[in-house]
């Protein structure tokens, strides 16, 4: 069975929209978390949750950010 080039850049498309949607919703895991213990918990939104969840979510992102930069040198700035 032979699969025309339409064919297979609509599948390459398709997965690569499910893989970046998992990083997405991986970054977004702890902010839910916590917005869930505040709303159906009733556990008060102290200032301190606010900054462990920036904070989580900051090191979330940056790891998937980093993650991405090494598989793709040609994204990388030039250096000057």
């Amino acid at each position: 069975m032979r699969l025309s080039p339409e064919t297979v850049g609509l599948c390459a498309t398709v997965i690569t929209v499910a893989v970046w949607s998992a990083f997405i919703l991986t970054a977004l895991v702890p902010g839910l978390s916590a917005l869930g213990a505040v709303d159906f918990l009733n556990e008060p939104p102290h200032w301190n949750l606010l900054v462990g969840l920036a904070l989580v979510t900051a090191g979330i992102l940056f790891g998937v950010r980093a993650g991405a930069m090494r598989r793709a040198p040609s994204a990388r700035p030039c250096p000057t």
